[in-house]
């Protein structure tokens, strides 16, 4: 992955279908564990697009996991013992 360039590209497809490729791993991008390939090519925009919002916000499952481990989730809060009477 060239530095500056996006992860997530959409490239056409033989099959005359889109494919959304992310140049990090170096194979086609999956969302929701679906690998996405075969789409049209206003689905691949939008999900390339997701997944550029996605990695741009740091809200990828590992930066989330990341945070868990050091304490710092950004959906974590404080819950106020409860006091047995």
């Amino acid at each position: 992955m060239k530095i500056g360039a996006p992860r997530f590209t959409c490239i056409p497809e033989p099959s005359r279908t889109w494919m959304v490729w992310d140049s990090k791993a170096e194979r086609p991008a999956e969302l929701g564990g679906c690998a996405l390939s075969g789409r049209t090519e206003e689905r691949a925009r939008v999900a390339c697009e997701i997944l550029r919002r996605i990695y741009s916000n740091r809200l990828d499952a590992c930066s989330l996991r990341k945070s868990v481990v050091a304490g710092k989730h950004p959906a974590a809060f404080d819950v106020a013992p409860t006091v047995k009477a």
